[in-house]
């Protein structure tokens, strides 16, 4: 029951947020849908530091969008920064997208208690980027990331934590 309900939380914040493919407008404000529980917890062995594109961790029908926050170059969204979450594997990661093109760098990593957890660096111009995962059923964490144009501005954001 509790993953049919983030799996529908889920798509709806997708839908609502706009958190999809490129084109699609940013969240404009820090949502967070509810705490991950404790007692909830399933196990992914040695996952940690697992890229989560590479499992079954990060397929839509199992992951989840806790907190999206935008990064902001003054008034001009850049991108955003989700905190996502996989009931299936008890993992949390952070996703990154950016708005601008010819971008020189994207770096997500998550945070928990303010220890740096499973950092990944992106160069080029990708549009998307994600951390390393890291075990986060029951902890309090959040999501980080920075985007670097080709002329070394650098704007960065965290979500709430979740």
């Amino acid at each position: 029951m509790t993953r049919q309900l983030l799996a529908v939380l889920g798509f709806i914040v997708c839908t609502t947020l706009g958190c999809g493919p490129v084109g699609e407008e940013a969240p404009r404000e820090a949502v967070v849908l509810e705490e991950q529980e404790a007692g909830v917890c399933p196990t992914c062995y040695n996952c940690n530091n697992q890229d989560p594109s590479f499992n079954s961790c990060s397929t839509s029908n199992v992951s989840t969008v806790f907190a999206a926050t935008p990064i902001k170059h003054g008034v001009e969204s850049w991108g955003y920064v989700e905190l996502r979450y996989s009931a299936t594997c008890g993992m949390n990661w952070a996703r990154v997208h950016s708005n601008i093109s010819g971008q020189y760098s994207m770096r997500a990593w998550l945070e928990q208690g303010g220890t740096v957890r499973a950092e990944s660096t992106y160069t080029g111009t990708t549009l998307d980027g994600w951390s390393k995962m890291y075990y986060g059923c029951g902890v309090n964490t959040k999501a980080c990331a920075c985007i670097t144009r080709t002329d070394w501005a650098t704007e960065c954001s965290c979500t709430p934590a979740g």
